[in-house]
């Protein structure tokens, strides 16, 4: 990563993860890399090592953000300032912890898109407005995909009564939209 003139960088694997074994960087020794892709399943913790080194990152792009078993309010803040844009192909994470991993790293963020979540915590709109109002104040494009699969007849839960709260004059004043489909296979 210390090499003075990369850019750019893309991690990938043939296996399905890879075990990145970095130390957060406490040596103030840095790449100049402004853009990551991430072709591979990366724990939180490894993601957060690999960011301290880069702390002139403006994009970041991830295959699939997972947990790997580590209390993340115990990891310390890393300043990425130039961090704008962010891409989470597949989310695994808690909401809480993704909360908590934003507001240590990433808040700064005008550009998130998570195309895949399992947490139907995801789905709070309100938890979302209350979050970005007090977090992620410069966050201008938001695109969350929640994808449903189902093998049986649809039945409507408590959080699908959610979803109309993303129609709400906090997203309508942003230009955001929403989009839900369901993809029903029995």
């Amino acid at each position: 990563f210390l090499l003075p003139y990369l850019k750019k960088v893309e991690l990938s694997t043939r296996r399905n993860s890879l075990i990145i074994s970095l130390p957060i960087n406490t040596y103030e020794q840095y790449s100049h890399i402004k853009h990551s892709i991430i072709k591979h399943v990366c724990h939180l913790k490894e993601l957060i090592a690999l960011l301290s080194y880069t702390p002139l990152l403006t994009h970041l792009t991830c295959l699939e953000l997972s947990k790997q078993y580590q209390d993340i309010q115990r990891i310390e803040s890393i300043m990425i300032p130039n961090l704008t844009r962010m891409t989470l192909n597949m989310c695994c994470i808690q909401f809480d912890e993704f909360e908590v991993f934003i507001e240590k790293i990433c808040k700064q963020l005008r550009i998130l898109n998570i195309d895949k979540i399992q947490d139907v915590d995801y789905l709070n709109a309100i938890r979302w407005e209350q979050f970005i109002s007090k977090h992620m104040l410069y966050l201008r494009i938001f695109k969350l995909e929640y994808d449903e699969y189902h093998y049986q007849p649809l039945e409507l839960t408590s959080y699908h009564s959610q979803l109309n709260q993303f129609t709400s004059s906090f997203s309508i004043n942003r230009g955001w939209f929403f989009q839900i489909a369901a993809d029903i296979d029995y």
